[in-house]
């Protein structure tokens, strides 16, 4: 019975230890990939003159062809350097109906904390905003990492 108890409390620890590391290794990527967005510098080599815009009181990005009235309105979410400056200035030429990007909450100028949960705000908070302000037009989502 003593060796079997033995064999449990060696299988626990590992578990534990196994356990622990993981929540490291999880911390560690998440403060290092959470990190490329909140020190992402604005680009110089841009196509296009993005527009600030104030989506409420702490979500922040940018846009271009906001005078457009296409159909169509397309809401972009950038990766790692692609805050939302770099991300409309890059690829809004490209597209003749409005182009937006938001600046996850935590970020650049966006208030808050970069997190899972408000990285998802982020989105459904733009969404919200592009349905109140082009309430016409179709919203096309595009994403880039």
């Amino acid at each position: 019975m003593d060796r079997k108890m033995e064999i449990v409390r060696i299988l626990l620890k590992i578990i534990m230890w196994f356990l622990i590391a993981e929540f490291s290794c999880n911390f560690v990527m998440q403060t290092i990939s959470y990190s490329f967005y909140k020190n992402a510098k604005k680009m110089e080599d841009i196509s296009a003159t993005p527009q600030f815009i104030r989506f409420n009181d702490s979500l922040t990005g940018y846009g271009a062809n906001l005078d457009s009235d296409k159909g169509k309105v397309i809401l972009f979410f950038g990766g790692s350097k692609f805050i939302a400056y770099n991300s409309v200035g890059k690829y809004s030429a490209k597209f003749d109906c409005p182009f937006i990007s938001a600046d996850y909450y935590g970020t650049q100028e966006s208030g808050g904390r970069m997190n899972l949960k408000t990285m998802k705000q982020t989105a459904e908070d733009l969404h919200d905003w592009a349905r109140e302000h082009c309430p016409n037009s179709e919203i096309v989502i595009i994403g880039h990492s």
